[in-house]
């Protein structure tokens, strides 16, 4: 996964994690959202983690 600017300048990347599903994972993937999505509070990535975790 990439994350672009509107502009479509690369803000940053997932690596070679395609749907993360690993714990180790996850937390990579929060990171980079963390990292590129300011707005996102900590209450956001809590959900967005409990619905990665989901069976």
């Amino acid at each position: 996964m990439v994350v672009l600017s509107p502009g479509g300048d690369k803000l940053g990347d997932s690596g070679r994690i395609g749907f993360p599903a690993t714990p180790a994972e996850i937390d990579a993937f929060l990171g980079l959202i963390r990292s590129t999505a300011p707005r996102l509070g900590p209450s956001d990535l809590d959900a967005l983690r409990a619905r990665l975790q989901a069976p």
